[in-house]
């Protein structure tokens, strides 16, 4: 299907209220539910696939922190970028 209304569910997707709203306007019209719901679960295990796809390539620390390196964090972006890297070796201590 085409790459918008791929776009369009996704961004949708990440909307409760209007997910919702368009369950209680649909609701009533089973057949234009039954299409959108169609239509959705094919872009959500397109998504299912490119994300697995995307998975299969590892990346290590040192290319994430070389990228990071290129870009200019703002004091505020350092400071998250800090906590995130504090997370995360307490996880990797706790699981060992």
């Amino acid at each position: 299907m085409s790459l918008l209304s791929n776009r369009l569910i996704n961004w949708g997707m990440t909307k409760p209220r209007l997910v919702n709203s368009v369950h209680s306007l649909v609701d009533f019209i089973p057949p234009l539910r039954l299409a959108i719901e169609r239509r959705v679960s094919t872009v959500m295990d397109e998504n299912n696939k490119a994300n697995e796809a995307g998975n299969s390539i590892t990346h290590t620390k040192e290319d994430s922190t070389a990228a990071l390196r290129d870009t200019t964090l703002t004091p505020f972006g350092k400071r998250i970028y800090a906590k995130l890297n504090a997370g995360i070796e307490i996880n990797n201590k706790g699981s060992l």
